[in-house]
């Protein structure tokens, strides 16, 4: 008999979805030894997971490249340039020209 706590048998969505205190709790106490199995398995993976992504010195998903931030800051100088400094130089030189009175 299956309980919401202890499901009969886990299918791999519902192991790769849960979060790790379930995971935990089905590891240990659960009575069906394929779900403590594929708990304890998931648990180990999201572990490898962690520690190959603490050893690598760049994570695309959440870090932002050098040539990124290079291309960004270049972006916003032109931007800039372009709608502001250019109107001011182009007011300021209609201006002494008399061309804006």
């Amino acid at each position: 008999m299956a309980t919401d706590e202890f499901p009969a048998k886990l299918t791999d969505h519902e192991v790769r979805e849960a979060f790790n205190s379930q995971l935990e709790r089905w590891a240990t106490t659960d009575p069906n030894p394929y779900n403590k199995m594929a708990a304890t398995d998931e648990l180990e993976r999201r572990k490898q997971a962690k520690q190959t992504d603490l050893s690598r010195p760049f994570n695309p998903r959440t870090e932002i490249s050098a040539d990124a931030k290079h291309i960004a800051s270049r972006i916003v100088t032109h931007l800039w340039i372009l709608f502001v400094l250019l109107p001011v130089c182009t007011f300021i030189l209609l201006g002494i020209t008399g061309v804006i009175k």
